[in-house]
């Protein structure tokens, strides 16, 4: 989904002023083939770009914001294309036959879609597992079934762009709470808040050319996006300065993302010792500040994920997203 786009100033022919078809919003299912392999799981073509829009091809374009009812709907009209799909069956010159099956995967584009397929109500939660955040700081819960991810949860793919963007402003929120050392801003810490941010506003836009935690042009989200993210992870040291925060951890955690969005073959369980070593240097340091729900998920799953399925990334859809604009 994407949203705050310019409106044309003309309707459409099939528009009207009681319509509710807004063209400042976009939802874009799209589909992308992965890999072609035989039953024995040899592959004959694997697709080398799947974060490139060069496969990808949109199924449905529709006008139209992403909400829940909209999710759950797009999700029971593809799942009864998907069980209706047929085998294909070619046969060759020489007589031979070769039966094509079909493995689709309905994958997210965001935590706020994960939660709605996964049935978890509170965005808060966390959208594989359904703990609560009170729950993300207890060290005892990992390797537990509290941290169990649900039936079926891991099948959606994971964002590397949202996850850039998602890390990058937990630092920031982390960062904003260190003068008071409170998860909670309380109304007798609101002004320090605010005035530490404007501080690390000023010294992003001085020191690194950034505009930071910006409310976005037409009141849709926030000036903060992948390229930013990126930005500021890349300069380490500085950010580290920049936000007061333990230079370790920025690194640690920009290992991650760089993980997430690369193609190579990842070494599972060292990457799941990697994060897990994370959280607990986290809190030794900064427990007083909860985990978000989108960082948990990462840390906790990540290793998962990427047994599962870490080549269902999201990029493609954004990218594509992007390319739909512009025509």
């Amino acid at each position: 989904g994407s949203t705050g786009q310019s409106s044309y100033k003309q309707g459409y022919a099939n528009s009207s002023s009681a319509s509710s078809n807004d063209d400042a919003s976009l939802f874009v299912t799209t589909m992308i083939p992965l890999v072609l392999e035989n039953k024995n799981g040899i592959e004959y073509w694997r697709n080398t770009t799947p974060q490139s829009t060069r496969f990808c091809r949109p199924v449905r374009i529709l006008f139209a914001k992403e909400t829940k009812a909209l999710i759950e709907s797009e999700r029971a009209v593809l799942s009864s294309e998907v069980s209706n799909l047929k085998n294909v069956s070619i046969v060759l010159q020489n007589g031979h036959m070769i039966e094509v099956v079909f493995e689709l995967y309905l994958t997210i584009i965001d935590g706020k879609v994960l939660s709605v397929l996964n049935g978890v109500a509170s965005s808060m939660c966390c959208p594989i597992c359904g703990a609560k955040p009170n729950d993300f700081n207890n060290l005892d819960n990992i390797n537990k079934d509290v941290f169990q991810p649900r039936q079926g949860a891991l099948l959606h793919g994971v964002s590397p762009l949202h996850c850039w963007i998602r890390f990058f402003e937990f630092l920031l929120h982390l960062a904003y709470r260190i003068p008071f050392k409170s998860w909670q801003i309380k109304s007798e810490f609101k002004l320090v808040a605010a005035e530490q941010k404007k501080l690390i506003q000023a010294r992003f836009w001085k020191e690194m050319g950034l505009r930071v935690d910006y409310p976005a042009p037409g009141g849709s989200g926030t000036s903060n996006d992948g390229n930013t993210a990126r930005r500021a992870f890349s300069n380490y040291k500085l950010l580290s300065s920049i936000l007061t925060i333990d230079e370790k951890l920025i690194v640690d955690l920009r290992t991650i993302l760089i993980a997430f969005g690369s193609q190579l073959p990842i070494d599972h369980d060292k990457f799941q010792e990697h994060c897990h070593q994370l959280i607990y240097h986290y809190m030794s340091l900064y427990s007083w500040f909860k985990l978000p729900a989108s960082v948990h998920k990462i840390l906790i799953h990540g290793a998962d994920l990427f047994r599962v399925v870490h080549w269902l990334h999201e990029s493609r859809y954004e990218n594509e997203n992007r390319y739909q604009l512009l025509l």
